[in-house]
């Protein structure tokens, strides 16, 4: 909770030293995991950062790149040889985002993502076994709105569905491969 004071503390003092009209904005979202997956069962989320830039803008839609990464934490264990473990994403990738004329406080988004998913597992031996940290990754599709609330500020509500690329000793199932996460969160425009 501490470190998300901290963070919208600095996302809006950074909106009074910026530019009116930028190409960039800061983000703090709360995820939020769904379905039946092994995020969802085992995780809580905790925050979600993000950084936009917009490298071309026309009078219809904006494209740009954009970088996320999320702490979640287990708080019960996964299986009895682990006690806790500690998931950090970081998800690379573009985007494009809708103007609609007319209703210019609503702004959709389209966007894919790269995802890394880190898990940090902690080495508390349970039975004589230690635990190892491990790595998945997946492709990340997702969409979104944006609603101006000031030049500067915006609420942003995204669905994320992440498909992980497994590989043996795991079998690949829905519950172990496909992630559902929506964000919901603040922004400001740098």
């Amino acid at each position: 909770m501490k470190h998300l004071i901290i963070s919208l503390l600095l996302l809006f003092s950074c909106s009074f030293l910026a530019a009116q009209q930028s190409r960039a904005s800061l983000e703090v979202n709360y995820p939020l995991t769904l379905g039946n997956n092994f995020i969802n069962n085992f995780y809580t989320s905790y925050v979600d950062l993000g950084f936009r830039y917009r490298f071309y803008e026309s009078s219809s839609f904006q494209v740009g790149g954009a970088f996320h990464t999320s702490f979640i934490s287990s708080q019960r264990p996964i299986d009895f040889d682990i006690a806790r473990t500690r998931l950090h994403t970081l998800q690379p990738g573009i985007f494009i985002e809708f103007s609609l004329p007319g209703f210019e406080i609503f702004q959709p988004f389209l966007g894919v993502n790269y995802a890394g998913l880190f898990f940090d597992l902690d080495n508390t031996p349970f039975n004589g076994l230690v635990a190892e940290d491990a790595f998945q990754s997946g492709i990340n599709p997702n969409a979104g709105f944006l609603i101006k609330l000031s030049e500067k500020v915006f609420l942003k509500a995204q669905y994320d569905f992440i498909k992980t690329f497994l590989s043996d000793p795991l079998v690949v199932t829905p519950f172990n491969s496909q992630i559902h996460i929506i964000k919901m969160g603040v922004g400001v425009k740098l």
